[in-house]
């Protein structure tokens, strides 16, 4: 499967989550432009909890807007559910072969599985444009990204209100799938 410097998945499923063996497509493209407008439209429609679980605060719309502006992820995977993009992963490459993640559904998505499936569907693709470890800061009562780390084989250090979590991708997609 051949990247462009800019990776952008969809996952068009159906409303449950699907099993391993009944993954949706995967189509790929390389869409920054496109990549920021659904990011700030899914931005939009995050609810207060969600705002503050991806953002680790409240940001106005306007503040949203600029971050969307200003993102060129190097991989995007997106939810999308009746033509909406509901769900997301995003992560941006830091220094040797590390990128940062950051994951965020919408209220009604949360707690039934589509946070799991965009998260394994990173780990794995970023893997495979050759990032080793996966890094991700969140607030410390950020208890459901904080187990999909740990279910992943992943580590995590608290300091203060946030948590930091390191996933090594080598070790952990050796591994296999869990539940």
């Amino acid at each position: 499967m051949a990247y462009h410097d800019r990776t952008t998945l969809t996952l068009a499923a159906p409303l449950t989550p699907p099993l391993a063996s009944q993954a949706p497509a995967l189509v790929l493209e390389s869409r920054s432009d496109i990549a920021r407008i659904h990011l700030k439209a899914h931005y939009r429609r995050l609810g207060t909890s969600a705002r503050r679980l991806r953002f680790m605060g409240q940001p106005s719309e306007a503040s949203m807007d600029k971050i969307a502006d200003a993102a060129l992820p190097d991989m995007l995977i997106e939810y999308v559910d009746q033509g909406i993009v509901r769900g997301v992963i995003e992560a941006y490459r830091t220094k040797g072969a590390h990128a940062e993640v950051a994951l965020s559904l919408e209220d009604a998505y949360q707690g039934r599985g589509f946070g799991r499936m965009l998260f394994r569907a990173g780990l794995h693709t970023l893997k495979e444009m050759g990032v080793r470890h996966v890094d991700l800061y969140c607030m410390r009562n950020n208890t459901a990204v904080l187990a999909l780390v740990r279910s992943a084989g992943g580590s995590v250090r608290y300091l203060y209100g946030d948590a930091f979590a390191e996933v090594c991708l080598d070790r952990v997609l050796a591994q296999p799938s869990a539940g």
